[in-house]
């Protein structure tokens, strides 16, 4: 099921049924991208339409983050369901027989994410990794590696809108596998984040819990106040129309 909003279509499923979806895909004959959408990365694509087009074009969009939930239903566009990319990351991790590629986040992150990760999740296989401060001389060469290694699921967490220039640029020479966009999960399979206990993530706290950990986050709170402007003025404008 797709739930229409602000222009993207999300999909309404629940974590298992979206994996054992991408499961079978792995191994079509074309890149399959996914977005883990939040309401911050849809207020800065309001800034670039260049961007929001590519989002658009993403062949799954997932809701990352109780921001979506709450506009749908202000918007009275039905139910949407959250999956988080910590959450579609660990649960892929856990899937025995895929091979992974791991881009971004700062080279003693990276290192550390992958120590743990093969650590936690004996299943799962490593076949390359990249952390995110290479030049942009360096890209070909990363893209190339992964050309050539062919893994499976494709991990980018570089932040928006980074990530989404090196996944845009990726697709024009890969063409297989499934490639995320998962923003700061390496942190926390590195083990230097934690994620919001239970209680706090399914009230939709988990924004706030990043923030104890992080106070630099703060600044990004911004995004989350334009957001309800922009999805209270979209309800006017349909009121309107």
């Amino acid at each position: 099921m797709i739930t229409k909003i602000f222009g993207y279509s999300v999909k309404n499923t629940s974590l298992l049924a979206f994996v054992e979806q991408l499961l079978r895909l792995k191994n079509q004959p074309s890149l399959h991208r996914v977005v883990t959408l939040n309401s911050e990365m849809i207020v800065m694509a309001e800034k670039n339409l260049i961007t929001k087009s590519w989002l658009m074009k993403a062949d799954s969009i997932i809701a990352d983050g109780h921001g979506l939930k709450w506009a749908s239903w202000i918007l009275r566009k039905g139910r949407i369901s959250i999956i988080t990319g910590v959450q579609l990351v660990m649960t892929l991790l856990k899937q025995k027989g895929l091979t992974f590629y791991f881009v971004g986040s700062t080279p003693d992150v990276m290192h550390h994410a992958v120590l743990q990760t093969k650590k936690r999740y004996p299943d799962a296989v490593i076949v390359g990794s990249s952390h995110g401060y290479f030049s942009e001389f360096e890209t070909a060469d990363i893209v190339q590696s992964i050309v050539k290694l062919k893994p499976d699921v494709i991990l980018v967490g570089m932040g928006f809108p980074k990530q989404e220039y090196f996944i845009q640029t990726l697709s024009q020479s890969c063409d297989s596998g499934i490639v995320i966009g998962v923003g700061g999960s390496f942190e926390v399979l590195a083990g230097t984040k934690k994620l919001a206990p239970y209680w706090v993530s399914s009230r939709g706290g988990e924004w706030l819990f990043r923030s104890f950990q992080d106070p630099r986050r703060i600044l990004r709170w911004k995004y989350l106040f334009y957001f309800i402007i922009f999805t209270i003025q979209s309800l006017f404008s349909v009121k309107k129309e």
